[in-house]
Formats: structure tokens, C-alpha cells, sequence
């Protein structure tokens, strides 16, 4: 913990502008996703470059600073918690969507066609230069609930380093603003092929935007009533949120647009989230 007289206004201001930087995607990016439509291929690479980013992330920087504020054991708890929480939300989430949409058939085209491009086939329609997806219901949603799952312990862990001085703030936020960036476009476009609204998806964004955006402030302020062994179990429970993500959601999205360089694309964000750790 540290004493409130060791707090500064300027470095409160820090976490806010942090916060509001890493969170900024959100809005950024769904509102240029939702009035330009983007192939299949280069959503599956964007979702695979957003995992070789957050792996990064978690390797280079979270897990780390989870065991120098704790040790094995604390990082252990909170990346189990985190990974639990998000997988079992999945699953109801996905539970929920199935057996309202059991009916429906769940291929979706990127513009409105007529019954005879619905008697195609996926090949058929592919060779047409018709964009063919099959969805699976709730998929938007899920990228909503895990980018918001781990960005927020995040933005959390961004007012913590600040408030103890911990190195390391500005590439942490940067490797995050990439990540959610690209993942906000990809979860864009799955909500628009799930029929949302754009005004109901940009609100949708902006919720998580308002969400993210406190995590600094609160994090920042949490310094003064836990010890660094509980901020290393918040700075876990991100990284286990953020890792059942990039598995349950990011990676499986992009295989099933298959393309046979989304594996480039994922070892591509890495290798950026490692210089950008490297160099800063």
C-alpha cells in the first residue's frame, strides 16, 4: 500500500489520460468499422494479429508485473479466476444465444441478396464475390464481454503502476490500444452480420468505453487500501480473462474465416508487442 500523501494530482492525471488512450479504440474503431465493410480474410487477420498482441501483453508485461508485485502463487489465483470467469460467461452467453436462434439458419451475407443467391452454394457465392460467414450467434457480443473483461483489470493495473511508479506505462498502453483496436473492428463487423443496429452497437461501445476509461482513476486509488500481494491477484485475473479470450474467441474466429496466413498475422502482432516491450 502507499501513503496518500505519496499520491500526486499529476499522477492521477496520468492515469486518466492512460486510461482514456487505452479505452479510445472503442469508439475510434467502431465507428469507421461500421460504415466500411471488411473481407472475411482481413477480419480473420485482424483478429489474429489482435491475439499475437494480447499474448504478448500477458507474457511480456502483465504476468511479469503480477510476480514482482506478488509471487507464483497470487498470479496463479488471479489468472485461474480470470480464465474461469470469462469461460463460464461464455458459456451462457453462447447457451442463451443457441436456443433462442435453434431455428434459424445461421449463414449470413455481408450485403442483401435475393433468393436465387441463397440456392447457391458457399462456393457458388464465394466465386460470385458474395461474402459468406457462417456465424456463430452471440459472437459480437462475446468479443464485447471479453475485450471489456480484461481491458478494465487492465486500465485497473495502469493506474496501479502509476500510483507505485512501477516502469513500463507507455508501452503497456500502447501494445493495448493496438489490441483493442483491431479487436474492436472484428466485433464491429460480427454484430453487423448478427444484425445489430449501428446506432445500438456504437452505444454498446460506448458503454465499454466509459467502463474502460475508469479503470485508471480506480486502480490508481486502490493502491491506498490493498497490498501488493491483492494487486498482483488483479494484475492475474487480466491476464487469465485476456488468455480465455484470445483462445475461446479471437483465435477460433479468425480459423473459421480460414486463411491460410492468419497464422503470419498472429506470430506478426507477437513480434510487434515484443519490440514495443523491447525498445520502451
Amino acid at each position: 500500500m502507499v501513503e496518500y500523501t505519496d499520491l500526486s494530482l499529476e499522477s492521477l492525471l496520468i492515469a486518466i489520460i492512460a486510461s482514456l488512450f487505452v479505452a479510445s479504440p472503442f469508439l475510434i474503431a467502431s465507428i469507421i468499422s461500421k460504415e466500411y465493410r471488411h473481407p472475411l480474410r482481413l477480419r480473420a487477420d485482424l483478429a489474429s494479429f489482435s491475439s499475437g498482441i494480447f499474448i504478448g501483453a500477458i507474457t511480456f508485461s502483465i504476468i511479469v508485473e503480477s510476480v514482482k508485485l506478488g509471487d507464483i502463487f497470487t498470479m496463479g489465483i488471479g489468472f485461474a479466476i480470470g480464465a474461469i470467469t470469462f469461460s463460464i460467461t461464455r458459456y451462457k452467453i453462447q447457451n442463451k444465444s443457441s436456443s433462442s436462434s435453434k431455428n434459424e439458419k445461421h449463414i449470413k451475407y455481408s450485403r442483401d441478396s435475393d433468393d436465387s443467391y441463397s440456392n447457391l452454394t458457399d462456393k457458388e457465392n464465394n466465386d460470385k464475390g458474395i461474402e459468406v460467414q457462417k456465424e456463430k450467434k452471440g459472437s459480437g457480443k462475446l468479443i464485447i464481454i471479453g475485450i471489456l473483461a480484461d481491458s478494465h483489470p487492465e486500465t485497473i493495473m495502469i493506474g496501479v503502476m502509476i500510483a507505485l511508479g512501477i516502469p513500463g506505462i507507455f508501452p503497456t498502453a500502447l501494445a493495448l490500444f493496438i489490441g483493442n483496436f483491431t479487436a474492436t473492428i472484428v466485433g464491429t463487423r460480427e454484430l453487423i452480420a448478427e444484425n445489430e443496429s449501428k446506432k445500438q452497437i456504437v452505444h454498446q461501445w460506448s458503454l465499454v468505453f466509459l467502463f474502460v476509461a475508469i479503470g485508471g482513476p480506480i486502480g490508481y486509488f486502490l493502491t491506498l487500501f490493498l497490498n501488493e500481494y491483492y494487486l498482483s491477484i488483479v494484475f492475474s485475473f487480466a491476464a487469465g480473462a485476456l488468455m480465455s479470450f484470445v483462445t475461446e474467441e479471437l483465435i477460433p474466429d479468425a480459423y473459421k474465416k480460414v486463411n491460410w496466413h492468419i497464422g503470419l498475422s498472429a506470430s506478426l502482432g507477437l513480434f510487434v508487442s515484443f519490440v514495443i516491450f523491447h525498445f520502451y
